[in-house]
């Protein structure tokens, strides 16, 4: 019964469950967005975001000009005379603009991805016990070695230039520093969403797939209780270290067993 609990393919299953899951959650926050309502400036009546005054159409002159040097609390941060605008004031402000949409979605967010993140922990320890029961005791630490030679050859090392070409295609106007681009300040958020988590979604399915994989050939591992294996290089023939017990006759005391035996050997 022990054996059944601690097999292998089991724990392959529990580790393909895991991916599963986990792929599911990143596709999950793939459709959670929220409405770009953070920017330089914005219009509170639509909740529309502006780069910048010029771009809205405010004229910076006179009570404009003057704001942009206000960072202090309580002090006006409203821009007027913005053509852009849609409010009847042609007013924008540099306020965040109030919103319960963003709040509610925020929270949703970080409800799947915890429970992705869960799902992809549970599955470390299993997938551990299956690398190192996989291989001879002897071979252990090499195949541990290989498995992190894999992981930063795969993942840590290209990861950072892959994901911020991920993030650079989703870039909609990049700043210009002396005839060189510099950072980007403006993203397609939205766009920025979905390929993050289609990609990550795509790439834990793929990990599913060699989790089944890992199932199909995982048929008799076991993980615990492994049956020692007796080894002999010197030819001898199977003889076993009995324990001392064994060597007691019952109701005699060991001490009796010891005096006997240097009378035997005088």
């Amino acid at each position: 019964m022990a054996e059944e609990r601690s097999s292998g393919r089991k724990a392959a299953t529990w580790v393909a469950l895991c991916s599963l899951v986990a792929a599911l959650m990143a596709f999950a926050n793939g459709a959670v967005g929220c409405k770009s309502v953070i920017g330089q400036i914005g219009d509170q009546a639509i909740g529309e975001t502006f780069y910048s005054p010029c771009q809205a159409g405010c004229p910076l002159s006179g009570a404009n000009f003057s704001i942009l040097d206000k960072k202090d609390k309580g002090m006006p941060l409203i821009f007027t005379e913005c053509e852009c605008s849609k409010t009847d004031d042609l007013t924008v402000s540099r306020d965040f603009c109030p919103t319960e949409h963003c709040t509610n979605q925020f929270y949703v967010f970080l409800a799947i991805k915890v429970l992705g993140s869960l799902a992809a922990g549970l599955s470390v320890v299993p997938g551990m016990l299956i690398v190192l029961r996989s291989v001879p005791p002897q071979h252990r630490s090499i195949s541990l070695g290989f498995n992190g030679l894999l992981v930063s050859l795969l993942a840590t090392l290209p990861s950072p230039v892959f994901w911020g070409k991920i993030f650079d295609m989703s870039c909609l106007m990049w700043e210009n520093v002396c005839t060189k681009t510099g950072a980007c300040p403006i993203y397609d958020t939205d766009e920025l969403r979905i390929r993050i988590h289609a990609i990550y979604g795509g790439l834990r399915l793929f990990a599913l797939l060699s989790d089944i994989w890992v199932i199909y050939w995982a048929k008799g591992l076991k993980l615990v209780d492994e049956e020692d294996e007796q080894t002999s290089d010197d030819g001898d023939d199977g003889l076993k270290l009995q324990p001392l017990n064994n060597e007691i006759r019952q109701g005699e005391h060991p001490q009796t067993l010891l005096s006997n035996g240097h009378r035997g050997e005088a």
